[in-house]
Formats: structure tokens, sequence, C-alpha cells
């Protein structure tokens, strides 16, 4: 996942209010792009939701 990979997600967020804005992908740790754009590995992303932490 690289920083071009976020353009459409930064176009909304330029567009629209966003609470968060988190993308979910293959990479092994999660991080924080420019602006607040949260990276997930997917499985971290599947346990969390599934915890119902993230709604």
């Amino acid at each position: 996942m690289d920083e071009r990979d976020a353009k459409g997600l930064r176009a909304l967020m330029a567009d629209q209010p966003v609470r968060r804005a988190m993308i979910v992908s293959l990479d092994r740790e999660p991080r924080v792009l420019a602006g607040g754009i949260e990276i997930w590995p997917w499985q971290l992303f599947v346990h969390r939701l599934w915890a119902g932490e993230l709604v």
C-alpha cells in the first residue's frame, strides 16, 4: 500500500467530512498516513470489527 492508493479517499475527505478515514490492506503493521488516514492490516481490522470495537 502506498500513498497513491489513498487518492480516492483523500478526494472524499476534501469533499465531505468523515469521522474516521481508514484503509484495510495487506500491510503487516498498522500505520497512519499524512492527513490522519489509518492503514490497518486486514487481520487486525477483522478482529476488532468482530469484537465490536469499530462500531
